[in-house]
This record gives C-alpha cells, structure tokens and sequence, in this order.
C-alpha cells in the first residue's frame, strides 16, 4: 500500500479512516497500534509527521506497552497498522511489510539520501583510549562484513564519523 499522504496516516490514527477500504485497500478494518509516547518508535513518528506532533490518539488505538508486543499485535492482526523498526520487519519472515509514506519507501538508499526520513539512529560509542579489541570490534562494525550482518537484520548500515 502506498500512502500518498501524510495526512493518510494521521485519518488513521484519528480514527478517521476505520476500513482499508477507504486508502483503496482491501474491505478490512484498520487496527490501529501505537508505542507509548516515551517509545523512541512514537517519538520518531511525531518528530516525522507533523500532523502527529500533538496528535491525542483515541481510545480505539492500542497502545502497544512493549516492543515484542507491537511485533506479535502486528503480526497477529488482520488489518493492523503500526510503527515499529525495519529490523523487527525483516525477522517477520514476510509477516509484515513496509509502506511507502508520499511514495517513498523506507530502503537503504532513501534512508541514505534523506528522502525516507522516519528513521532513528544507533550509535556506538567508546571512550578515545579503546583497548586493541574494542578498536578491531569498531573496525568490523564499519567494514562490510559488519555492514552485511547490520543488513542481514533489517538495519541500514550508514557509517558516520
């Protein structure tokens, strides 16, 4: 499904749009979740989406109070609609799938290029006198053996220094 709109996604999580039908989907109804508002996964959402900034979401919105239960409820649930990581996608085994936001999908060369941009980062971070295993560890993590393992899990390898 690609969602042409922002404002699509925010009909969804307002109870506006309540049937897949209505985004040109399937007769199905939507089953909205969301992480607290603590979660980086809602924090990335609203910081993303502008019409979600302040956005209250309604009592048929599940909140979703930890990260394997987003994974199980999207899973699990015909018609279910949520935010959660490239990486939980990918171990679905085809359980879940991504969708385009203003046609463009969330892949390794949009995320790259800043056109996909509800993206959180992961840093790794050492103190300047790293022992000989800690430097050869961060040097695998920056090669590509560790970029294909990164990749292997659904994360998107960009390094930067």
């Amino acid at each position: 499904m690609l969602f042409r709109s922002e404002a699509q996604v925010c009909a969804i999580y307002e109870g506006k749009h309540r049937n897949w039908r209505d985004l040109g989907g399937a007769d199905l109804v939507i089953v909205a979740h969301v992480r607290p508002d603590s979660e980086v996964d809602t924090e990335v959402i609203r910081d993303g989406v502008a019409c979600l900034k302040s956005a209250k979401f309604p009592q048929l919105v599940n909140v979703m109070e930890k990260g394997g239960d987003m994974a199980r409820a999207l899973s699990a649930t015909p018609g279910a609609f949520g935010v959660t990581s490239a990486t939980v996608v990918e171990q679905s085994k085809g359980q879940l799938r991504m969708l385009a936001l203003g046609g463009v999908m969330p892949d390794e060369a949009n995320v790259a290029a800043s056109r996909y941009r509800l993206t959180r980062d992961a840093f790794l971070i050492t103190r300047k006198d790293v022992t000989p295993v800690v430097n050869a560890f961060m040097g695998f993590i920056q090669s590509a053996d560790g970029a294909t393992i990164i990749r292997a899990n659904g994360a998107i390898a960009i390094s930067r220094r």
